[in-house]
Formats: C-alpha cells, sequence, structure tokens
C-alpha cells in the first residue's frame, strides 16, 4: 500500500506542477476503465508475489516468478500484434537456466500443500505480471507515462486501504519512523522514479525485449 501510496502522491504532484492533470479530465470512459483494471491487475501481482513468500521458501518464488517474461514473449504476438521475435528464445532460456542456478542452491521445495500453494501464487504472479507488462505497452499509444502511473498508482492504493485499515487495528502496521522512511524511499524512488524510466523505456522497445532485459534484476 505504502509503495503504490507514496508513489501516487509523487506522480500526481508532477502532473500538478507540469499541467499533465488536463490530460486526466479528457481521458475517455473506455480508457479511464483500463487505467483503472491496471490498477486492480497491480494490486493483484503484489498481493500474489509477497504472499507466496509467506507459504513457501525465496527461491521457489523467485524461480517461478521470474517465469513472467517467457509469458510475456509467447502472448507479445496476440496482445500487440508484434511478430514472435525468434532471437529471444536463447536470451530468455540462457537466463533462466542463470536464476535456476541462483535460486536452486537455496532450495526449490513443493513437499508440503503449503508449499505447494506457496508455488501456485508464485506462477500466478507471473502471470499478472505478464499481462500489466502487456497492457502497459499497448496503453501507452494513448495516454502519457505520468497519467497511466498515477492513475494505476490511486486505483491500487484504494484497492489495498482496507488491508491496511486492519492491519493498524491488528498490529501489524509500521510503528518507526525508520520504517516509514524505508516505505516512503520504496514509493518515490523504487516505484514512482523506477516506473519513470520503465514506462519511457517500454515506449521506445517492444514488450518482449522489455521483458528479456527484466532479467538484469538478479545480477
Amino acid at each position: 500500500f505504502y509503495r503504490v501510496f507514496f508513489a501516487a502522491v509523487v506522480v500526481g504532484g508532477w502532473l500538478l506542477v507540469s499541467g499533465g492533470w488536463r490530460e486526466l479530465t479528457m481521458l475517455g470512459r473506455e480508457k479511464l476503465r483500463q487505467v483503472a483494471l491496471q490498477g486492480l491487475l497491480l494490486t493483484a501481482n503484489w498481493l500474489l508475489f509477497l504472499s507466496a513468500f509467506e507459504f513457501t521458501e525465496v527461491a521457489t518464488v523467485e524461480l517461478l516468478g521470474y517465469t513472467g517474461p517467457v509469458f510475456v514473449a509467447a502472448l507479445t504476438p496476440f496482445v500487440t500484434g508484434d511478430r514472435f521475435d525468434r532471437r529471444i528464445v536463447v536470451p530468455i532460456a540462457l537466463s533462466l537456466c542463470g536464476i535456476a542456478i541462483i535460486m536452486l542452491r537455496h532450495g526449490f521445495t513443493l513437499g508440503t500443500s503449503r508449499q505447494a500453494l506457496g508455488a501456485a501464487l508464485a506462477a500466478c504472479s507471473s502471470l499478472t505480471y505478464a499481462g500489466l507488462l502487456l497492457r502497459s505497452k499497448r496503453l501507452l499509444h494513448g495516454i502519457s507515462s505520468a497519467a497511466l502511473m498515477f492513475g494505476q498508482y490511486a486505483v491500487a492504493s484504494v484497492a489495498l486501504l482496507p488491508l491496511v485499515i486492519h492491519s493498524y487495528a491488528t498490529g501489524g502496521a509500521p510503528t518507526s519512523p525508520t520504517a516509514y522512511g524505508a516505505l516512503a524511499t520504496l514509493g518515490v524512488v523504487h516505484t514512482a522514479l523506477a516506473g519513470f524510466l520503465f514506462f519511457s523505456g517500454l515506449r521506445a522497445v517492444r514488450a518482449d525485449h522489455a521483458g528479456v532485459l527484466m532479467y538484469a534484476e538478479p545480477v
């Protein structure tokens, strides 16, 4: 919640200062619906991914989570209309092998029903990641990066608010200034600023190429 909340505040401030808020008032009903759906998909993606860590090992979650670019590559021709690029097969295969080498030393386990549930959540998170990336590529044809980011972050904040209220009511919320500072950093730097960089790059490259470049994260 705090990641998307702080990011929405920063991006919203930028829209006010730059005058980009006018774009939001001119978006049609269908475009607004698509942006709102993007926010709900983002919420589902992070809920699935972060919840998976509660049920199984980090190695299992990361290994399955990084299958997202594979789905992006497979679905790109159907979503964006771009022809399948056979050149990405080798980079994806090498990257998956690299992820396996990094992660399997920490253990890949599906021995219990709880671990299997965690693996299923991680696999579903990779599918929602693919959906986010492909939908973003398509939406960016008719909307600015800032408007798309603000819309999806604002919707995700509203969607997650009930869970935050419950966390505060049950004593599971942050309590120290250091924790809030870390959360603000996650929102401002690793969500808002990183989002500007990512969406700006996504405008210039194919979705499947962007997916392959995501394998630089473990490095």
